[in-house]
């Protein structure tokens, strides 16, 4: 199941509305979080050093991709490729891939994803859930826009969050509204005094 921008959709016996909205907050994905391989921004971009790739060209210059560099970065700290990945690439040689071709695919992969925010292919995104009736808002933001699945985990734990905040604030509209079927103990009272006895 996917959520689009506008779907109400129901939880623990509410309705609420998912939204999704750019986060300008969130820099470039390889200074957000670590794991990346290197990028260099080239102002002129004709600048290309042995090792790199173009990533991306702008009017203003060049995104290079340092992919030797992030070659020894993924062999030194173990980058792999997901079961998918794995066996895609396993279909792709006709044979089990070696170590070192999995280090590539996995680079490439990341060549791939950078290339893609830079493209505008995603971005981040900022998910807000709203419950319908009372305007109860949650959010929680830097979210990779393309990944609907986690969205969709995303929205059903905001909703929750809203859900217990809703049923608490309930619960304590009903006890206050009723103190005569939650009295408080006073503590002039002989039962106050006989249970601390």
């Amino acid at each position: 199941m996917n959520l689009f921008d506008g779907d109400v959709f129901e939880r623990g016996g509410r309705k609420f509305r998912f939204k999704t909205v750019h986060d300008d907050s969130m820099g470039p994905p390889w200074k957000e979080h670590d794991c990346h391989g290197p990028v260099r921004e080239d102002h002129y971009g004709d600048a290309k050093s042995p090792g790199e790739r173009l990533l991306h060209r702008t009017r203003w210059g060049a995104y290079f991709y340092d992919f030797a560099e992030a070659t020894r970065i993924a062999k030194r700290d173990g980058w792999g490729l997901g079961e998918k990945d794995l066996a895609k690439l396993e279909r792709k040689l006709g044979r089990k891939p070696s170590r070192k071709q999995i280090v590539r695919e996995a680079v490439e992969q990341d060549f791939q994803y950078l290339a893609g925010w830079l493209n505008d292919d995603w971005s981040y995104v900022g998910i807000i859930i709203e419950e319908v009736k009372s305007d109860e808002q949650e959010s929680l933001w830097g979210i990779e826009s393309d990944c609907h699945d986690y969205h969709v985990e995303v929205a059903d734990e905001l909703a929750d969050e809203i859900n217990a905040r809703l049923n608490d604030a309930f619960a304590a509209e009903v006890e206050a509204s009723r103190p005569d079927m939650y009295p408080a103990p006073s503590i002039n009272s002989d039962a106050f005094w006989r249970l601390e006895a």
